[in-house]
C-alpha cells in the first residue's frame, strides 16, 4: 500500500519539490509499491536503472529533474550510492522491504513517503509501467548505450571526474535514432520472446523477431497490454 506525505509551498505557490526534486528513495518507494500491485518483483540492479531512466525521462518530457541527487557511473550502469546502500542487503533478490529515513523529531526510522504532482505521477506511471517490465540485464544495456548519458561519463577519456557523478546536462546527449531502434528492437523483442508460453515460439530466435518486427509491431505490441513511452522522436529515444 503506497504512502503519501504532503510537501510545503513557496512563496509562489510552487512545491519546493518540483523544484528541487524528490528523495530518490521517495521515488524507488514508488516503483517498488507500483511494482508489487502488478506482481512483479524488483531487484536492487534493476530499481536502480528504473530510477535512473524515470529521471532522464522528467528531464526530457517535463525539463526538470526528478531525483535531487546526482546519479554516479557504476560498473553496471547509473546508481544513486544511498539508494544502493539502502537495499544492498537484498543482494540479487527481489526487494520485499521500503526505504526508510530517520525521523528527526523521535529518531526512530520510518519508511519515506512520496506524493507527486499530477504531472509527475502521469510520467511515473507510463514509465515504471514501462521498464518494470524488462529484465534487470536488459536495463543495464539500455542504460550502457554508446554515446548515452553513463557511457560518456564511464569512457570519460581520463579526465579527473571525482565520483562519476552523471550530470544532468549529459541526458541529452542520445544516442542516435538507429541506435536506439536497434535497442528498443532487442529489449522488447527479447521481453516479448520470454512472455510466450508457446513452445515453438519459444525456440524462434532474437534474430528472426527482430526479421519480423516491422510486420509485428503494429500487430502483435499493440494488441499487448505492453505500454510504453513513444519512440516516434529522435527526442523520445532510449538514454
Amino acid at each position: 500500500m503506497p504512502w503519501a506525505v504532503s510537501s510545503a509551498k513557496n512563496r509562489k505557490g510552487t512545491n519546493d519539490s518540483i523544484i528541487m526534486g524528490y528523495d530518490g528513495r521517495a521515488i524507488a518507494n514508488f516503483i517498488l509499491d507500483f511494482c508489487d500491485s502488478r506482481g512483479r518483483s524488483v531487484t536492487n540492479l534493476a530499481l536502480q536503472k528504473i530510477v535512473y531512466f524515470c529521471h532522464v525521462w522528467s528531464l526530457i518530457k517535463l525539463n526538470r529533474p526528478l531525483v535531487r541527487h546526482k546519479f554516479e557511473a557504476w560498473e553496471f550502469g547509473p546508481v544513486l550510492p544511498y539508494l544502493y546502500r539502502e537495499f544492498k542487503n537484498y543482494d540479487r533478490s527481489p526487494i520485499v522491504g521500503r526505504a526508510k529515513q530517520i525521523d528527526p523529531t523521535d529518531g526512530k526510522h520510518r519508511i519515506v513517503a512520496y506524493n507527486f504532482d499530477s504531472e509527475t505521477d502521469s510520467l511515473l506511471n507510463q514509465i515504471v509501467e514501462f521498464y518494470s517490465r524488462l529484465r534487470a540485464g536488459d536495463l543495464v544495456e539500455l542504460s550502457h548505450a554508446e554515446g548515452g548519458p553513463w557511457y560518456s561519463v564511464w569512457h570519460h577519456g581520463g579526465s579527473a571526474n571525482p565520483g562519476m557523478k552523471i550530470e544532468d546536462a549529459t541526458t541529452h546527449r542520445l544516442p542516435t535514432r538507429t541506435n536506439q531502434v536497434s535497442l528498443i528492437r532487442r529489449g522488447l523483442l527479447s521481453f516479448q520472446l520470454r512472455r510466450s508460453r508457446s513452445t515453438a515460439e519459444r525456440a524462434l530466435t532474437l534474430g528472426s523477431w527482430s526479421s519480423r518486427f516491422d510486420r509485428l509491431r503494429c500487430h502483435e505490441f499493440k494488441r499487448s497490454r505492453f505500454a510504453g513511452p513513444s519512440f516516434s522522436s529522435p527526442r523520445q529515444g532510449f538514454p
